[in-house]
């Protein structure tokens, strides 16, 4: 078996050195400018992209605070509506019983004092009668023991003092 020998052109090495610089030149003005740019783009937009998100998250954030607030702020009225209106209730429930007491203490002395005046009828009236009976006793009794001279002079004097008693 023979060796095979390896011979190097220098020329073609020099040819295919000038060839590959070439190629590298070319394509670093035209593919690598290109891709850096695009890889910068990319990283540029990725960067906007979280910088947003970052936003929306803190924005998002201070919403859910605000919402808390509001939310809190309307549990804080709505107790103190409920606590307003029962005290008003209250106050409206003791206003009204006491009027009903009021009232019923004004019921009360209206019979009272009807009850004292029809009391001070009767009795008047009462007296009137026994007075009317009396007259009517006293005038029979007289009649027969007076003479008419003395039983008109003795009725003007009961009229008299009727009179005098009824003013």
């Amino acid at each position: 078996m023979a060796a095979a020998t390896v011979e190097i052109d220098l020329n073609v090495l020099a040819w295919a050195a000038v060839n590959f610089t070439l190629l590298v030149v070319v394509l670093a003005r035209v593919l690598w400018r290109p891709v850096i740019e695009l890889l910068d783009d990319r990283r540029k937009e990725v960067e906007t992209n979280l910088s947003q998100a970052e936003q929306a998250r803190v924005e998002a954030e201070r919403l859910r605070a605000d919402y808390t607030q509001q939310i809190s702020q309307a549990q804080r009225e709505a107790q103190d509506i409920i606590d307003k209106a029962t005290r008003a209730a209250s106050e409206q429930r003791e206003e009204i019983l006491a009027k009903a007491q009021s009232e019923a203490e004004e019921l009360l002395d209206r019979a009272r004092k009807t009850i004292s005046q029809e009391r001070d009828q009767a009795i008047a009236e009462l007296r009137q009668e026994v007075a009317m009976l009396t007259i009517v006793a006293a005038e029979r009794l007289l009649r027969r023991s007076m003479s008419d001279e003395d039983h008109h002079r003795l009725a003007e004097e009961i009229v008299a003092e009727v009179v005098a008693v009824n003013d």
